[in-house]
């Protein structure tokens, strides 16, 4: 992530803060994953290093973000959230999927399919009481998104200097991408994975001055 940064091409930075979105708070305690990815940041959540062509130091912060930048007041403590039974499913053909060789009363999509139908629609095997809400559940992030879009706006409305660099692959966080450009005479970078088949939009952001970048390539 640093590298992104001295590589981007900006002749003077002091100072990166690396700010990770996450589910990381459920019910306003960290969750075991977090938490282990806490102890971890913990470990560099503060360090400097030579700037590479002029004299002086970077310094570079990582922490888990559950605060806004512009309310830091607030702690987001609902970012995961666990929901009993599974999601309403369609198959994308009925009443069977073509080429399925089962039967109705066999096919384990068929059974899947009918188990997501409502959250208190029971098993179909005679005498089984096992319904969709007790059976299965969903672990959801909420929020994270939009932690991202928020802080992204604050930085170029607030800090039009701050440059803004967003490793993201979803399509959610573009539009704040956008007016965040439009906003900061700064770069305003969003970076993509290798296997990210997310090309919509590329050409309205290049013509916006967003630079695109691939986390492989960087």
């Amino acid at each position: 992530m640093v590298s992104l940064v001295l590589d981007s091409g900006i002749e003077q930075v002091d100072q990166i803060a690396i700010r990770l979105y996450g589910g990381w708070l459920e019910d306003g305690v960290l969750t075991k994953r977090a938490s282990a990815l806490q102890a971890l940041v913990g470990t560099l959540s503060q360090f400097s290093f030579p700037k590479p062509k002029a004299s002086g130091l970077i310094r570079v912060s990582v922490e888990l973000v559950t605060r806004l930048l512009a309310l830091p007041d607030v702690e987001w403590g609902h970012t995961r959230r666990v929901r009993d039974g599974l999601p309403r499913v369609q198959l994308v053909d009925k009443p069977l999927p073509m080429g399925c060789k089962g039967e109705l009363g066999t096919c384990p999509l068929r059974t899947f399919h009918r188990f997501t139908l409502r959250a208190n629609r029971t098993c179909h095997v005679p005498g089984c009481t096992v319904d969709n809400r007790s059976a299965f559940q969903v672990t959801e992030q909420k929020m994270v998104d939009t932690l991202i879009c928020c802080d992204a706006l604050t930085l170029s409305l607030l800090e039009p200097r701050s440059h803004v660099f967003i490793l993201s692959d979803d399509l959610d966080v573009v539009p704040a991408v956008a007016v965040a450009k439009r906003h900061s005479d700064a770069v305003v970078q969003l970076v993509r994975t290798a296997n990210s088949a997310q090309d919509l939009y590329e050409d309205e952001l290049g013509q916006m001055g967003v630079a695109l970048t691939s986390w492989a390539a960087a």
